[in-house]
């Protein structure tokens, strides 16, 4: 883990993972954990990133055409 990630509380830290889980905006959950939005934005990338590496050890990587709909962009 990065040194930047040891700076914060276990307790925060599960806050931010909450408001993640919960497709809460990065400014949002900056006031409800009470953390720099820039923190947040880290915390959640690196979650992303750690969901990307998980699927593609589970599923290996996509092959072909995919196709989207907006609605896999977020909420409003």
């Amino acid at each position: 883990m990065p040194y930047k990630f040891k700076r914060i509380s276990k307790n925060k830290v599960n806050k931010i993972l909450k408001c993640f889980a919960s497709d809460i905006s990065a400014t949002q959950a900056a006031e409800i954990v009470g953390v720099n939005r820039n923190t947040i934005n880290d915390w959640y990338n690196s979650f992303r990133e750690k969901i990307a590496e998980y699927q593609e050890h589970e599923n290996g990587s996509f092959h072909g055409e995919v196709e989207l709909d907006e609605s896999y962009f977020g909420g409003p």
